[in-house]
């Protein structure tokens, strides 16, 4: 009783076990069975049972620890996106990806990041162009780019280079002109103006204010922190020289000096524009700003009221020298300078100065394009294209350009759309819709709104497949029977975890299958009975199912195997001989397998069988040439006969074989006789002339030049005249019969022993003609022609001959080489028609080999 409840306790443990393994708690199941080890020591089947859970545990934790470091991963990528460092998730993305094998979620990042690269770099170059515009004081242009660089969203508003672009941009559309003002850090101190000035000074400042920029009264309040000699011309002002005395243009290096220097020389009344430093000097020191009289700059530094000269006192001396200093001379450069470029600066005309409304008109139309109203701002332009004021070819100009952005985006969109819904091509669709989005125009918030039901389609569309790619391998490798495999494979469909899915329950259910497709023991027990029956190939497959399962029987199987392919390797060595009717060969495979019996036993009679086969065979083909009195074919017989002498291995047939070669003699000798060598040459010579009135080239290059060729092979008086028929009576009459065809036939074929083909030195392993079986003659498989070239219809080109080097396969196949110097035209063609041309195999004691002989065609009509 004491052992049978031990007993019960064992198979409810080993019960509890399988349960935990099946539903894939192998904690549980490793916890359970060193419990059993310990309560049951003598039981080895739970130490297997234990060994079995801690591997399948060891798998299923480094898969876990995969999947959160795959997850670790994506989220890293997916922060240093956020973070804009580009470079560092792609670089990421890619190792995961090579380390960890792909991924979709690190898929799609990576298809993310490099887009966002290449927009960042898009924008970029955009970014230089709205400021390459922008210096040009094109306010459409510069407006139209800074759009785009912002509807890439790659540049946030708070940017402080966006910042500075837009507020460049306004000043264009306010109509103030970037000035090429210089700047001082240095404090400036203005001295007073020679007397003799002081009437010129006087009618400048009688000149109204849109000709000279005057020195405001709140610009003495200004700390004299910079300055420049830049004169800002307003909307409709006309360049012209300046006369009140502006204050030149320092050099660089003065720019550069600090306010320790001594002050440079200054007309007090001089024209001066304080600087953005001298602005904001300014405003520190919280002295008020006085208002600004019209047409008036303020002054970078105070107004100094200088010493007045005494009277009678040299005013040309006292400006010389002021004149001389290099500060003001490269002050008067610049204005020079400046006022040409004003001048000189391109700008349209047509038929004169834009009116105010109109001026006001295209700002508001620029405004409102610049704040997405596209079909006021289009309006606008149409009501300028329509008048007749100088600005009516800029806005016609306009509106055609807003005409065909409209059909460019639409027509994009449409694409997109079209991709998105129809199509279902999510990728497609995803790259339209971010072209369109890229235009920032009508349908900005259309394509926005798209482009993110097309990356969620796009992302359910890669998942979906790879969740179908594992389940379809899965099934694959459950048919056969590679259960470990198509298990990791299924495990896989379950870990993608994809809500809705219905290939999930199935992978669910191919595993319970696995599960329960039966123990390894089994298994085992199965492949070591067809071992036993030497029933190798059966065996080996069970013995491989145990080991591809690591089941607990995987070491003992493992153990068996090399024995079972052994066997399977004596076997096939023994077959391929055997198909190579290399009989010998086949016997001693045979006999290395006679520690196996059974085997042993069944190719012995194989290939005993095999060897009868083929001298039963023999022997018929004898008797049919005897009965025919075919003197070639019962040489050939003798021929097949002494080769077979040769492989053969089996005592039984050694007198048999005697005599057959013995009666072939005897019957060879009759036929001789009975035939004659003057009957067998009458005979070729009617069916040539039969084969020639019927027209049938086939016949006569290949039955009849076979049947003069045997006579030419022979010992006979009609040898020459045979051998003439072969190389020259046969072709000229085929010639004859192809001539309106415009084809050469090529004659037969002289390569064997005794026929005195040309030598050729051997290449690769090939033979010459002198090797080849007298028994198995080279000849031609059909009737070898070749196309007369175009040149052949030249005079005097015919007749012409050639040589080439012909190499033969094994299997008859023919390769033509050039030898000597032939005509191209004649030996492309040979070439080309020489991938038709297929001849009898080639042998050499009775085994297939390469030949290689020299061939001359002779082209003649």
């Amino acid at each position: 009783m004491a052992q049978q409840e031990q007993k019960r306790k064992e198979e409810e443990r080993e019960k509890q076990i399988q349960g935990f393994l099946m539903c894939e708690r192998y904690g549980e199941a490793l916890d359970t069975a060193r419990l059993a080890i310990e309560e049951f020591p003598k039981q080895d089947a739970f130490r297997k049972l234990a060994t079995e859970a801690e591997a399948l545990k060891k798998e299923q934790d480094d898969r876990e620890r995969a999947r959160n470091e795959m997850q670790r991963r994506v989220r890293e990528i997916n922060s240093k996106i956020n973070q804009d460092k580009i470079t560092d998730a792609i670089d990421l993305a890619q190792q995961t990806m090579e380390s960890m094998g792909p991924d979709p979620n690190v898929t799609q990042l990576l298809q993310g990041a490099e887009e966002k690269r290449k927009k960042k770099d898009e924008a970029e170059k955009k970014v230089s162009a709205v400021q390459a515009l922008v210096n040009k004081g094109d306010h459409a242009g510069a407006t139209q780019m800074f759009n785009e660089v912002m509807a890439t969203q790659i540049f946030q508003a708070s940017d402080p280079r966006m910042q500075e672009l837009k507020g460049k941009i306004t000043n264009l559309a306010s109509g103030q002109q970037p000035a090429a003002t210089q700047m001082y850090s240095a404090a400036k101190t203005v001295v007073q103006k020679p007397a003799g000035t002081a009437k010129k000074d006087k009618t400048a400042a009688a000149k109204p204010a849109s000709d000279l920029t005057q020195v405001s009264e709140s610009a003495q309040n200004i700390p004299a922190a910079g300055f420049s000699a830049t004169k800002v011309i307003g909307t409709g002002e006309k360049p012209g020289a300046k006369k009140d005395g502006a204050v030149p243009k320092r050099s660089d290096s003065v720019g550069k000096e600090t306010g320790a220097r001594r002050a440079e020389g200054v007309a007090p009344d001089a024209t001066v524009i304080a600087g953005p430093a001298a602005r904001q000097a300014a405003a520190a020191t919280g002295m008020p700003a006085e208002p600004r009289p019209s047409g008036s700059v303020a002054a970078a530094a105070p107004r100094v009221t200088a010493p007045q000269p005494k009277p009678g006192s040299d005013v040309m001396g006292q400006i010389l020298p002021i004149l001389r200093r290099p500060p003001v001379l490269a002050g008067i450069g610049l204005v020079v300078v400046v006022l040409l470029a004003v001048a000189l600066w391109p700008h349209k005309t047509n038929g004169g100065t834009p009116s105010d409304s109109d001026l006001k008109l295209k700002q508001q139309a620029a405004e409102l394009w610049q704040n997405r109203q596209f079909d006021q701002s289009e309006q606008i332009w149409q009501g300028l294209a329509k008048s007749k004021s100088p600005l009516q070819a800029d806005a016609v100009n306009q509106v055609n350009q807003i005409e065909q952005k409209r059909a460019e985006e639409q027509k994009r969109f449409d694409d997109a759309e079209a991709l998105l819904k129809d199509k279902k091509d999510y990728a497609g669709a995803q790259q339209a819709f971010q072209d369109v989005i890229q235009m920032n125009l009508w349908h900005f918030d259309d394509a926005t709104r798209d482009l993110e039901t097309a990356k969620a389609g796009l992302s359910a569309t890669d998942v979906q497949k790879q969740e179908q790619d594992h389940f379809n391998q899965g099934v694959t490798l459950y048919l056969a029977k590679d259960f470990e495999k198509a298990r990791k494979e299924f495990r896989a469909v379950m870990d993608l975890n994809i809500a809705g899915s219905t290939l999930k329950p199935q992978a669910e259910n191919y595993l319970g299958k696995i599960r329960q497709s039966g123990t390894d023991q089994k298994t085992y027990d199965t492949a070591v009975q067809a071992l036993k029956d030497e029933r190798w190939t059966e065996a080996k497959e069970q013995f491989q199912e145990v080991i591809n399962r690591k089941g607990a029987q995987s070491a003992d199987a493992k153990k068996q195997l090399p024995v079972v392919e052994k066997a399977l390797q004596t076997v096939g060595t023994f077959e391929d001989n055997l198909k190579a009717s290399s009989f010998r060969a086949a016997k001693a495979a045979a006999d290395s397998a006679q520690q196996w019996s059974k085997t042993h036993e069944t190719l012995l009679k194989e290939l005993h069988a095999a060897e009868q086969q083929q001298f039963d065979q023999i022997k018929n083909n004898a008797q049919a040439a005897e009965a025919k009195s075919d003197t070639a074919a019962i040489q050939r017989a003798q021929d097949e006969l002494h080769v077979f002498g040769g492989r053969a291995e089996d005592p039984a047939l050694a007198a048999p074989m005697r005599e057959l070669e013995k009666h072939l003699a005897d019957a060879y000798s009759k036929a001789t006789e009975k035939n004659g060598d003057k009957a067998a040459f009458e005979t070729a010579q009617q069916h040539f002339e039969l084969a020639k009135q019927r027209k049938d080239i086939e016949t006569l290059s290949h039955g009849v030049s076979q049947e003069f060729q045997r006579i030419a092979n022979g010992s006979g008086i009609y040898r020459d005249q045979a051998a003439l028929y072969v190389k020259t009576t046969i072709p000229n009459a085929i010639q004859a019969l192809t001539q309106t065809a415009g084809k050469l036939v090529l004659p037969a074929l002289s390569c064997g022993p005794g026929r005195g083909a040309a030598e050729a030195p051997s290449v690769a392993g090939s033979v010459s003609c002198a090797k080849l079986d007298a028994s198995a003659p080279l000849e031609w498989v059909g009737t070898p022609m070749v196309d007369f070239p175009d040149v052949a219809n030249k005079p005097g080109k015919l007749p012409y001959s050639f040589t080439v080097m012909v190499t033969i396969e094994p299997g008859g196949n023919v390769k033509i080489d050039k030898e000597g110097d032939a005509d191209k035209d004649f030996f492309k063609k040979v070439k080309d028609a020489s991938k038709h041309w297929k001849t009898t195999a080639p042998k050499s004691d009775g085994k297939p080999v390469t030949v290689r002989f020299p061939l001359t065609i002779t082209f003649q009509r």
